[in-house]
């Protein structure tokens, strides 16, 4: 997961932005300082003498500002980056970089830095905690913010998305429906007419334990209600439906009698199981995966109103498209086996939304001639894209009925694609400044330690 915050403050206050970072560099883990000490250590100057990060022209070359500070600090399942930069071009770090308080960049004099944790598990609290000794120390404020991409807000503008469920009630039951066995029940009991007698689940699941376990949690997690129906003893045909057996009691004791004139209280009573509306609504079009697909983004750390669900774009519908740390990413979404006929369809929206990242979920699994249909289009079309990276690996494949912890590590990889940058401008600073090194080694030569 990548978090990030970002801030700016005046030049000439670089001594108290020095200062938070050195205390810093005593509580947490440094990666970077130690080896900018060693390498001083060899040239036999302090560290302090040395320039650091890239020259002028090499960030001119590689579009990245020259990092005025950098420090990246090992934390629990991942790092911690803080950087401050001089160039004011510093939007050039990113596609489309947007503060969520919508100010301007960086002017001259000013330095923009930057804190972003790179980790498995979420770093908020860390991240607020740094964010707020900056905020002390500089008087300046420091705000969360995201990439953007004006890709994504195109197809948001033109989309028509489904508003699916969002309720705690609404999760639950995705989840339930999530389970093969208790997704293939209520898929029986959705086609039953009326619903199904609760004897009939024998039909369906032979084990008498996993009946009753079944059963138990469709009820609690909210799948199925219960009813009662009364069948005639002799013609076995449905004759009245209750909601529950005492109500039967009292329509007996008003005279209701069964059509062979039974008392209707005295005939055979049977449970029935009906899908409650919602578990209709999201087994249809097996909403239930969209939702929690969802909702895994969510907890990753994108924000709901950067997740469009069940997208009609002119003639064409797409699952789900996500803004992934700034990267467009489209996601299909089978509660089957994903084959061929399914590829071509959706390699075509690959292309035709310009997705940076494509993202296939299936329940089963992806045929082996899908991915291998998949690999010899990428070769024919193979690519270095303007990010440096390979477009064979813009393609992730999730399968199985754990789906979630598999796509926790494709968004993982995706927020890499960023991280990475980040930790480039930061890595740039342990390379002295070519400048600064000529001037340490003609000092040297000056003296004749050379």
């Amino acid at each position: 997961m990548l978090m990030m915050r970002r801030g700016r403050f005046p030049s000439n206050d670089k001594a108290k932005f020095e200062e938070v970072l050195s205390n810093l560099r005593e509580e947490l883990d440094p990666l970077l300082s130690p080896v900018q000490s060693l390498v001083a250590q060899k040239l036999h100057v302090p560290t302090a003498s040395l320039k650091w990060g890239a020259s002028t022209a090499e960030t001119s070359l590689f579009g990245l500002g020259a990092a005025a500070f950098a420090e990246v600090f090992v934390i629990e399942s991942g790092y911690l980056i803080v950087t401050a930069t001089e160039s004011p071009d510093v939007r050039r770090l990113s596609v489309a970089l947007e503060r969520t308080d919508n100010s301007n960049d960086p002017s001259e004099g000013m330095l923009s830095f930057t804190l972003a944790t790179i980790a498995d598990q979420d770093a908020a609290g860390l991240l607020d905690a740094v964010a707020g000794k900056f905020e002390t120390a500089l008087g300046s404020s420091i705000s969360t913010f995201r990439y953007t991409n004006d890709r994504f807000k195109e197809l948001k503008a033109e989309a028509v998305s489904e508003d699916l469920p969002q309720s705690d009630e609404a999760i639950t039951v995705s989840r339930a429906l999530s389970d093969p066995d208790v997704r293939k029940l209520a898929i029986n009991i959705k086609s039953s007419r009326g619903g199904l007698l609760g004897k009939e689940l024998s039909k369906y699941v032979s084990e008498d334990d996993r009946r009753k376990d079944l059963m138990n949690q469709l009820l609690s997690e909210g799948v199925v209600t219960k009813e009662v129906v009364v069948v005639c003893s002799g013609t076995q045909s449905q004759i009245v439906r209750v909601i529950d057996r005492t109500s039967l009691d009292k329509l007996a004791q008003e005279g209701l009698r069964c059509a062979c004139g039974k008392p209707i209280n005295e005939e055979i009573p049977e449970d029935l199981l009906i899908l409650t509306d919602l578990a209709v609504i999201l087994l249809d079009k097996s909403r239930w995966l969209s939702v929690l697909v969802r909702e895994e983004l969510i907890t990753l750390g994108v924000p709901r109103e950067d997740i469009l669900l069940e997208c009609v774009i002119g003639a064409d519908e797409i699952d789900c498209i996500a803004l992934v740390g700034g990267e467009l990413t489209i996601f299909e979404l089978k509660d089957k086996e994903f084959s061929v006929g399914n590829a071509y369809s959706f390699g075509a929206k690959m292309g035709l939304l310009s997705a940076e990242q494509s993202v296939i979920v299936t329940t089963e699994f992806v045929s082996p001639d899908v991915k291998a249909h998949f690999s010899r289009s990428r070769a024919s079309d193979r690519r270095v894209s303007s990010r440096g990276a390979d477009n064979s690996d813009t393609l992730h494949y999730v399968e199985g009925s754990d789906f979630q912890s598999e796509l926790q590590g494709v968004i993982s990889k995706i927020y890499g694609i960023r991280g990475r940058r980040l930790l480039d401008v930061a890595m740039r600073s342990l390379t002295p400044d070519s400048a600064s090194l000529v001037a340490v080694i003609e000092s040297h030569s000056v003296r004749g330690e050379l």
